[in-house]
């Protein structure tokens, strides 16, 4: 007779809207909360990474942080002209 594993409670505030779409699409998939992340944290164990990619998102500058640039690149276009500058500059 196969010996049954321990098991424990894990508990976790999740937004409501994030949880009820995603028990949705787990629910056509045939799984429940607990069996999607229990296959989520198995990979974690046999691949010993999280499963899928996370980056930060691509960070856009306000306005403010923009005039901040632009003034840094005109003080150091005259401070040290060149052709270093002028690559950094055309990147933007």
């Amino acid at each position: 007779m196969p010996v049954k594993a321990a098991t424990s409670m894990v508990q976790f505030r999740m937004d409501t809207n994030l949880k009820e779409q995603s028990e949705e699409i787990f629910k056509k998939l045939g799984l429940t909360m607990t069996s999607a992340f229990t296959i989520f944290a198995q990979s974690v164990v046999n691949h010993r990474k999280i499963p899928f990619e996370i980056s930060l998102p691509e960070e856009i500058p306000n306005y403010a942080t923009k005039a901040a640039m632009e003034e840094f690149y005109d003080a150091k276009m005259v401070a040290e002209p060149g052709a270093e500058y002028l690559a950094k500059r055309f990147q933007r």
